[in-house]
């Protein structure tokens, strides 16, 4: 059995799987982000997951650290790793990589911040590749914004919806996300890039003798 089962059952399922897929909620629109052809997967306990999350909204004020913990999009480790190589092979630095990779456009958020957990029990989630995500389609506009026709994401890159962390209606996380995360310090994102490159200053050479 997994921690979040009941978010699998009956009509909560399909709720969660239209979340997973883009849909805000709101009758009549249209799906923006997430993710295409959901899957249904288990994470095991012991997982590393790291979520992109963001420090503050788009008027400035700052976003509790745990608001960005129990939001359902997650990754595991090694996906996140696979981001960053690419980013060092190509010379993009790692905050546009993981725009680009995730298909996570500025309207999303600032996407500065790296959050991660170590899982404490089994989890379900829905797991797929980014949806599109389009502009404006007026390319003075585009340019203005310094923002591409689309935001494609990577065909490589998996992410994770995982469903029943956060209570709306209290406004907190539940006992879910409490029971099922361990979590780990959280870091700038671009602190990590630092990390990768040594994050240090140069030492006297160990010469022998």
């Amino acid at each position: 059995m997994a921690a979040n089962d009941s978010e699998f059952i009956g009509p909560a399922r399909e709720r969660n799987r239209d979340f997973a897929r883009g849909w805000n909620g709101t009758p009549g629109t249209l799906p923006r982000g997430g993710i295409t052809w959901p899957e249904e997967v288990k994470i095991r306990k012991g997982t590393v997951l790291i979520r992109i999350g963001h420090s503050r909204d788009d008027r400035g004020n700052p976003i509790p650290d745990w608001v960005n913990l129990t939001s359902p999009w997650w990754m595991e480790s090694g996906t996140f790793l696979e981001i960053a190589a690419r980013g060092e092979d190509a010379g993009t630095g790692i905050e546009q990589m993981v725009r680009m990779k995730l298909a996570l456009t500025p309207d999303f958020g600032v996407a500065d911040t790296l959050f991660w957990v170590i899982t404490r029990d089994r989890l379900r989630a829905w797991n797929g590749r980014a949806r599109p995500v389009m502009e404006d389609p007026d390319p003075k506009v585009r340019e203005k914004q310094g923002r591409p026709m689309a935001w494609l994401g990577g065909y490589e890159v998996a992410q994770n919806f995982i469903p029943g962390l956060r209570d709306f209606a209290k406004w907190c996380p539940t006992q879910l996300a409490l029971d099922a995360f361990g979590v780990l310090p959280k870091m700038p994102i671009g602190a990590y890039a630092t990390i990768r490159k040594g994050g240090f200053g140069l030492v006297k050479w160990p010469w022998p003798g």
